[in-house]
Parts: structure tokens; C-alpha cells; sequence
């Protein structure tokens, strides 16, 4: 190989490189934006749902977990939480939703309804075991609702609500 052969050769070499680490750090700079984006779609969904956790927080309940929630639903709970025909004809709610539906109808002392069943299968959703313990209770239940209670309390020791329940029907097995 000539020396302009190996010239030619190194200049090429060092110009991959060069476009190599250049789409390295075109890549890093893209997945950063698009962290960057993510993280400010979270924040603004997690904002949304401040009025919600308000409420929680007033009703001394911990807020469901993420997965059990949806900020699309944001403005009928919010403004028409209390309307029951209104949160029963929405079409594919969330845990969330049917949660708020059984507690309003638990709150009117009508039983909870069978699409209640919904807001259980969403995992950590202690509110909603803890609202069907006070349910069972309230029938008359109470192995069942000292049942739903500890494993509210499993998932949540602090929750201060399942605590007083579970002291008071304990107390009243004996």
C-alpha cells in the first residue's frame, strides 16, 4: 500500500468514527428529549388529579395506584362525581370510577354495585378493599370484613380509617 493509500485510508477511518460518535450522541440527545417529554406528560397527568387526591385526603384514604386511574376521567369525577347516572353509563371506566360510584352509593346506604367489582381487581387499590370491608360489615359480615380489613392493612399499616374499623370489630368478637 503507497503512503497516499494509507493517507486516504486513516482519513476514512477517523471520518467513520467521527459519524459514528456523532449518531451515538444524536441518539443520546433524542432518548433524552423523549425522557424529557415523558417525564412533563407524567407531571401534567399527575397535576390533573390534584381535586381527586384532595378528596381522598379529606376522606382519610390513600389515592388509588396508577394503572387504576385515567386522566380522561379527570373532569367527570371531578365535577360530576356526585351524579351516580352520570358515572354509570361511561363506557370502559376505570377502577377508579366504579370505585367512586360504589362509595357513592355506600354513602346513600344502598348496597354497592355489581360493577364495583372492577375497582378489586386493581392491584393496591386499598380504598376499594377497604370500602367493601365497611360494606361487609355493615351486612353483618364481620369475619368477612376483618378478613378485607387486614389485607388492607397489609398493604397500607398507617391507613388510619382501616385501623379504627378493624380495633372497633375486633373488640366486638369478644
Amino acid at each position: 500500500m503507497t503512503d497516499a493509500a494509507k493517507a486516504d485510508d486513516g482519513r476514512a477511518r477517523r471520518a467513520s468514527k467521527r459519524i459514528a460518535i456523532g449518531l451515538v450522541i444524536g441518539a443520546v440527545a433524542v432518548s433524552a428529549g423523549l425522557v424529557s417529554i415523558r417525564a412533563s406528560q407524567v407531571k401534567t397527568q399527575l397535576a390533573s388529579f390534584e381535586p381527586l387526591n384532595a378528596r381522598y385526603a379529606a376522606w382519610g384514604e390513600p389515592v388509588p395506584p396508577n394503572p387504576c386511574r385515567r386522566p380522561d376521567e379527570v373532569p367527570l369525577l371531578r365535577d360530576r362525581g356526585e351524579d351516580s347516572a352520570a358515572l354509570a353509563a361511561r363506557d370502559n371506566p376505570s377502577p377508579e370510577l366504579r370505585y367512586l360510584e360504589a362509595r357513592l352509593a355506600f354513602e346513600r346506604g344502598q348496597p354497592l354495585p355489581a360493577r364495583f367489582g372492577a375497582a378489586l381487581t386493581c392491584r393496591g387499590f386499598t380504598a376499594a378493599v377497604f370500602l367493601a370491608a365497611r360494606a361487609a360489615e355493615r351486612e353483618g359480615r364481620r369475619a368477612d370484613a376483618l378478613m378485607l380489613l387486614d389485607q388492607v392493612l397489609a398493604e397500607q399499616p398507617d391507613f388510619a380509617a382501616a385501623q379504627a374499623l378493624a380495633a372497633t370489630l375486633r373488640t366486638a368478637q369478644k
